[in-house]
């Protein structure tokens, strides 16, 4: 009896023991925090033959520099500029071709097998995987920055270029690898048919070769006019537009990116709504703090204007979507009136994106003349025409993408259908009107047709400018109180919504 009580209590404790959670070490528990994508990256990347093969040609390219930098002197001293523009040449190579390919045959490679689609069924959020994939690009980057580090350091002992001239070079090439890694994977997510798929993969490989060899033919010019640069006030403007372009470009594919991996039905508009918004209101302290007193009385208002040409993309599309909100996204709706009211302009849904492109002409308007005023100038008449013009065009081919795309059916085609309408609109109508002339006066003066044609038009202000400013301005004024008439349906789902919320945590 004793013996079989003991054998039960054994059982019984064995058993227990199974149940009991088990405590992973403290570097898996880490890598989980961290950035499972990152993790996994890495044991791939590192220990696959591209890189050993990678690392190689790295090498072996160090002393091929070194030999020929040697053999070429004759005997004779060379300044470190003709070395630093050997490693520039090779650190674009890797930055733009070597490292930014290998995040694309990775990501397409989950992509289509479906694997990506799986680790989305876990806690990971597409922004997540995107980032993790970046992070591993970025980390295999620096280890072949570290392996030219010697070299580089190098050509400052040799004396003909200075600290600063190398920093700014090795801050360009970490930010161009980061946008080339995030164009990349942003175009390995797109989904499309295989044959698409070749021609993605086509086009890709070759806007990598064509900026990676672009960049090595360059170098010797980019090393020689930085060192000029850096000694002159202008350094400034073109180090932080540089930057700032960047920035931007590697943030837009990677908000791309893990819009692609998105669900159809999760909020994909917010994020690059806030990204336009963003950027243009970037411009007001760039042009304060940066740009020189002579100049800010008229550049910020030429910025303005041509960030409403740049931006078009994004006011377009956000007035070519779906009415209503997805049922994913009205859970996700504040539950509070004044913060979802506030957050309404940047919620999904055709209406909303209209009251969306008013904000941001109001913001690019206010950027173009109020800069100025901050920097204790007036803003110049011809900026100022230029940038009430431009933004009124804004608002005009915004109400003409809601009128079209209300008449259209529901759904991703019909957004596409309408943004593609606008487009051709806005290409075939000056063209017409131009042929018209042509044909029938056989000869072009400006004439209220020629409306459809803002750069005819803006031009036409500048040479006259009390005679016609007010008719695109009177033309966006009118759209606007069409469109906000449309638009306010738009804040009536998201108060609903809201008011759901409310009472369903009410009721919780």
């Amino acid at each position: 009896m004793s013996d079989a009580t003991t054998d039960a209590s054994s059982a019984g404790d064995s058993a227990a023991g199974d149940l009991t959670p088990v405590v992973l070490p403290f570097a898996e528990r880490f890598s989980d925090r961290l950035n499972p994508i990152l993790i996994r990256e890495l044991h791939q990347s590192l220990g696959g033959r591209v890189f050993i093969g990678t690392l190689s040609l790295a090498c072996f390219a160090i002393v091929a520099l070194a030999l020929a930098f040697t053999w070429a002197s004759g005997g004779e001293q060379r300044n470190g500029a003709d070395l630093l523009t050997g490693c520039t040449s090779c650190l674009a190579v890797l930055c733009l071709i070597i490292v930014p390919m290998q995040a694309f045959t990775s990501t397409r490679q989950e992509v289509s097998g479906g694997t990506a689609a799986q680790l989305l069924m876990t806690r990971l959020r597409p922004r997540r995987i995107v980032s993790g994939k970046l992070a591993a690009a970025m980390l295999q980057f620096a280890l072949f920055l570290s392996v030219f580090a010697p070299l580089i350091a190098i050509t400052y002992l040799l004396g003909g270029i200075d600290v600063p001239t190398i920093l700014v070079l090795l801050v360009f090439a970490v930010l161009a690898s980061i946008t080339a890694v995030a164009f990349a994977v942003a175009m390995a997510t797109i989904s499309a048919t295989r044959q698409l798929q070749h021609l993605i993969q086509a086009l890709t490989l070759a806007g990598l070769f064509v900026a990676g060899f672009s960049a090595m033919i360059g170098s010797w010019g980019l090393v020689r006019e930085l060192s000029q640069l850096v000694r002159f006030d202008e350094f400034w403007i073109v180090f932080t537009s540089t930057v700032l372009m960047f920035a931007a470009g590697a943030v837009l594919c990677g908000m791309i990116a893990a819009a692609s991996l998105a669900h159809a039905y999760e909020n994909r508009s917010t994020g690059f709504r806030l990204f336009a918004f963003g950027l243009l209101l970037a411009v007001m302290p760039w042009c304060l703090f940066v740009l020189p007193g002579i100049a800010i009385d008229e550049a910020p208002a030429f910025i303005s204007a041509t960030l409403a040409l740049v931006l078009a993309p994004f006011w377009l599309w956000a007035n070519c979507e779906d009415a209503s909100l997805s049922p994913r996204v009205r859970t996700l709706v504040p539950r509070g009136s004044a913060l979802a009211a506030a957050a309404t302009p940047f919620l999904p849904g055709g209406q909303r994106g209209f009251v969306f492109t008013l904000l941001l002409a109001g913001l690019g308007i206010g950027v173009g003349l109020l800069t100025p005023l901050l920097g204790g100038v007036h803003a110049q008449r011809e900026g100022r025409d230029i940038c009430l013009v431009s933004w009124s065009y804004v608002v005009l081919y915004a109400a003409i993408a809601r009128l079209l795309r209300t008449r259209l059916r529901r759904g991703r085609a019909g957004s596409i259908l309408a943004f593609a309408l606008v487009l051709a609109i806005a290409i075939a109508a000056p063209i017409a009107v131009l042929i018209v002339d042509l044909f029938l006066f056989s000869d072009v003066t400006w004439h209220l047709g020629h409306l459809t044609n803002p750069i005819f038009t803006i031009d036409q202000i500048n040479r006259h400018p009390r005679a016609w400013i007010g008719l695109p301005i009177g033309a966006g004024a009118l759209a606007l109180l069409l469109g906000a008439v449309n638009a306010r349906s738009g804040f009536r789902e998201v108060s609903v919504a809201s008011r759901e919320r409310r009472e369903l945590a009410k009721r919780v």
